[in-house]
């Protein structure tokens, strides 16, 4: 038992040693170009539908209450999708 103690102890240290050299030896950023690519698209749907709601002719317009929010619905999907979306791990 004891030595079972031992081996997970040495295994976490070696992996904690791993891990930090691994962290100083290269720096990889959160987000990828793509991901930061996919943020202004979806940046741009969401500026494109605040354009399409403003105004001043008629508030109750299909214009203003459907398609601009539909059009930021999907800028504002389209931010999730960018920030869940993993980088592609080069080998």
């Amino acid at each position: 038992m004891a030595k079972k103690i031992e081996k997970a102890q040495h295994s976490k240290t070696a992996t904690a040693k791993h891990t930090a050299v691994s962290h100083t030896e290269e720096k990889e950023f959160p987000f990828s170009k793509e991901n930061y690519v996919m943020f202004g698209i979806g940046t741009g749907l969401i500026i494109l539908g605040l354009l399409l709601m403003s105004g001043t002719e008629d508030v109750m317009s299909f214009r203003k209450l459907h398609l601009s929010t539909i059009v930021m619905l999907a800028g504002y999907i389209f931010n999730i999708y960018a920030i869940m979306k993993r980088p592609k791990i080069k080998e």
